[in-house]
């Protein structure tokens, strides 16, 4: 698969950027000046709901083995 060959960082990166550039009334900004000061804290949001999903996707799989 294409996507694939790209890192997760980069394909953030890419969303961010192409995001911005969908809105017009930010054509005189630098889009990676935006993407940088936008792609920490997307990224730490990112990571909090993956940590969210594991916690509770675990959990589940530890109650069905409780019930088991």
């Amino acid at each position: 698969m294409l996507l694939e060959a790209f890192s997760p960082h980069d394909l953030l990166t890419a969303y961010i950027k192409n995001t911005l550039a969908g809105y017009p009334r930010l054509e005189d900004q630098n889009l990676d000046d935006l993407t940088l000061e936008l792609l920490y804290p997307t990224d730490e949001a990112a990571e909090h709901c993956i940590k969210e999903f594991l916690a509770l996707r675990l959990d589940d799989d530890n109650e069905h083995e409780l019930e088991q």
